[in-house]
């Protein structure tokens, strides 16, 4: 028979974490059907966390290979169809969006002073025509990010298929531990950052509680269960999310949200709902 503990920490938190780790993954589905369906564009999401949680979920999905651990393997299939995706959508929306900024309605008034008079018989081209505009520059845009994100993982897969009888396991685990980690820094950023900005606004309004728990219940779920088998790639990151949850809860113990007061604290509401999107992934 399992003993207790053994079942609990190499079987339950396990599985517990794929699940929470599913939720969330799925976090930004929502705003992003949403900004598809009604907006038609990418309004104040961030994309770019999206192309890390490809690589960071294939990263970890071929960790799950390479180790031969279903667990790892399972939490984090879900996440990666959910960034290819989410990674489409912005994709489509970046480039729909950006066509509309290099042209400007012009008003019949103006167009009337602009151009000659036209005769009845031809089409009503006095009806509200376009003029080009110069553009902003189009910013570094989510494709770029999903190649370079696509290249990165293609090579260290290339080269472990290739000189897989050259690079011992130990070697393996360490290349694919070391990229993916590098990967969960980006997603920890978020978090520092909302917390920062808990601290400079002395309110936790910018913390997302559904959120917030999410991520600090999936976080000590895959520690323990690092722990427990003792895989230093899954028990450290993760013991760092879980840190980083436990201090944003005594953060909003500590700074009840504040509603806002004055015209000059929306500025700083808007840039902490920015970042509450960034949070979600």
């Amino acid at each position: 028979m399992i003993p207790i503990s053994e079942l609990l920490l190499e079987y339950i938190c396990p599985i517990a974490g794929g699940m929470t780790a599913t939720v969330m993954f799925a976090a930004p589905l929502p705003d992003a059907y949403r900004a598809v369906r009604d907006q038609g564009h990418l309004g104040s999401l961030n994309p770019l966390p999206w192309a890390f949680m490809l690589g960071n979920c294939y990263g970890w999905v071929l960790y799950g290979v390479i180790q031969r651990n279903f667990f790892v393997y399972c939490a984090n299939v879900p996440g990666l169809l959910f960034a290819i995706w989410l990674n489409l959508q912005a994709v489509k929306l970046q480039y729909k969006s950006y066509p509309c900024q290099k042209y400007s309605p012009i008003s019949h008034a103006e167009n009337e002073k602009s151009s000659p008079q036209i005769e009845d018989g031809e089409a009503m081209a006095s009806v509200e025509t376009k003029r080009e505009a110069s553009p902003a520059p189009l910013r570094m845009t989510q494709d770029i990010w999903i190649l370079f994100m696509v290249l990165v993982w293609l090579l260290l897969t290339s080269v472990l298929g290739f000189q897989e009888e050259t690079i011992s396991p130990d070697t393996q685990q360490l290349l694919i531990g070391s990229i993916v980690n590098l990967n969960l820094v980006i997603f920890y950023a978020a978090p520092l950052s909302t917390i920062y900005t808990v601290l400079h606004t002395q309110s936790s309004a910018s913390i997302h509680v559904p959120t917030m728990l999410t991520n600090t219940a999936n976080g000590v779920f895959w520690f323990a269960y690092g722990l427990a088998v003792q895989d230093w790639f899954i028990a450290i990151p993760n013991g760092l999310g879980a840190a980083l949850g436990a201090t944003q809860m005594v953060l909003r113990v500590l700074f009840p949200a504040q509603k806002v007061q004055a015209n000059e604290e929306v500025s700083g509401v808007a840039d902490a709902n920015v970042q509450n999107q960034d949070d979600h992934l």
